[in-house]
């Protein structure tokens, strides 16, 4: 069964890629080459065997079907990045309007070079004086040159699918203030972002072999810095420092450990781990002391680093899609925590401390093992979303009735046999979900859905009501 799906989630991933134009990029071509001829392996196999998903124990050759899996596996952990065929954006002026005269120079903004022979600017670009953005698709720029400063007005520089043949050079530059470049190889990237000393966004995010954390160091106007999809570890991180950063995106790289070299950016208020295989977070995280939001989301956590604690600023915290099986640090110095995320974990306990969270706005606890709720729940009387479901609580956690500023509410299959009189007393309930669990008296659930719909909360009850009809108004 585990091999079926294995298969079946590796046939969509095919078909996904192949959706986004998208192309996986390996160190060595023979991997490339392999890995397509596997997918055309694989796709030909569920031609052959459109049945497969349901009876594969009868599949005849089933050696060939789990070699096939196996070695997609592998190839798959080999791609460094994948190439992207992007297009211009429809809402830029293409530079050859520009130089063909349909356009006055003056009036575009929004500038986009799209030629691949293209390795310097043409002196006709800085006729553009009002121009804010400029966009070069697959180009070959070798330099963006010190005469892009004499565009005052130019703010954003976006670089797609560069192919120079050496490193991209930046000259200086004290107006642009956002700088993107995705699609390139990590050896073309340049050397440091030095030049652009008015930099205060920086994205590199889905380069082709990125490993090595870039060198921002000397940016010291910089807040904001994605680095999405690429093979960032952060074993390098110790080597920079940035005091004035702020928000640092690093979803789905290759990090196993957070380092106690992150609080080498001391003031950042956001900070994403998401889709990385993190498994260690360093205590010292907890001197990050202006962090406001902090995801990890799908990483590979089995227990909350004590760094936690100390996180009195945080705002939101994003658990989903981890292995935790009980919350092991003391939640009361989060006083400032407004939304937190635990769904789909292994959680068996919640902790006490949890009643500390006097700002908590939503809690998100649904598809985890827990039985009960902490009697310290009833202390959180701001909370707005509670999302318990698909747990096994067998009784309605009567901590729930002091939560009378509740608008979401979904305690659907969770092994309940009733639900109490008083919450029809929930003034501000506008979402109530408890579908999916085994009532003892199916009339007097459906009694009480239409005391609260009466008052305008919608109710979700879908298989119940189609078992018992509602009463008959008078």
């Amino acid at each position: 069964m585990k091999n079926t799906l294995t298969f079946a989630l590796l046939i969509a991933t095919v078909l996904i890629a192949e959706a986004q134009i998208s192309i996986p990029v390996f160190k060595d071509k023979s991997d490339s080459v392999q890995y397509a001829n596997v997918q055309s392996a694989m796709r030909e196999f569920t031609m052959q065997n459109q049945h497969l998903l349901d009876s594969v124990q009868r599949i005849e050759n089933r050696k060939k079907y789990d070699s096939l899996v196996t070695l997609f596996s592998v190839l798959r952990g080999k791609i460094i990045g994948f190439k992207t065929i992007y297009k211009p954006h429809d809402k830029f002026t293409p530079y050859h309007e520009v130089l063909s005269g349909k356009i006055d120079p003056a009036l575009v903004t929004q500038l986009s070079f799209s030629d691949n022979t293209l390795k310097k600017f043409p002196k006709e670009l800085y006729a553009c004086t009002n121009l804010n953005e400029l966009e070069l698709v697959n180009t070959r720029v070798k330099k963006l040159p010190k005469k892009l400063s004499k565009l005052s007005n130019l703010k954003k520089v976006y670089v797609y699918n560069h192919t120079p043949k050496k490193q991209l050079r930046l000259a200086k530059n004290q107006t642009t203030e956002a700088l993107l470049i995705r699609g390139t190889y990590a050896n073309k990237l340049p050397k440091s972002y030095k030049p652009f000393t008015a930099l205060r966004e920086l994205d590199l995010s889905s380069n082709i072999g990125l490993n090595a954390f870039p060198d921002i160091t000397q940016n010291t106007k910089l807040h904001k810095l994605n680095l999405l999809n690429n093979q960032l570890t952060l074993d390098d991180i110790g080597r920079i420092k940035h005091n004035t950063l702020e928000e640092l995106n690093l979803l789905n790289n290759k990090i196993a450990r957070v380092p106690a070299g992150i609080t080498n950016f001391p003031s950042l208020k956001k900070l994403v781990f998401s889709n990385n295989p993190v498994n260690h977070v360093d205590p010292a995280l907890g001197q990050l002391k202006n962090l406001e939001e902090l995801a990890f989301y799908n990483c590979k956590l089995i227990e909350l680093s004590k760094g936690l604690e100390e996180l009195e600023n945080l705002r939101q915290i994003d658990l989903y899609y981890n292995q935790l099986t009980n919350i092991s640090i003391d939640l009361s110095k989060l006083k400032n925590l407004e939304i937190l995320y635990l769904s789909n974990n292994e959680l068996t306990s919640l902790t006490e401390s949890i009643g500390s969270l006097s700002n908590l706005r939503e809690l998100y606890l649904s598809h985890n093992k827990l039985n009960y709720l902490p009697k310290s729940l009833a202390n959180l009387n701001q909370l707005k979303v509670l999302r318990v479901n698909n747990n096994s609580l067998t009784s309605f956690p009567y901590e729930i009735l002091s939560l009378t500023n509740l608008e979401n509410l979904d305690i659907s299959r969770t092994n309940l046999y009733g639900i109490p009189e008083e919450l029809t007393t929930f003034e501000k309930l506008q979402i109530f979900a408890l579908t999916g669990n085994t009532w003892e008296r199916n009339d007097e659930i459906v009694r009480i859905a239409e005391v609260l719909r009466k008052k305008g909360t919608v109710v979700h009850l879908n298989t119940l009501e189609t078992e018992v009809d509602p009463p008959k108004g008078n």
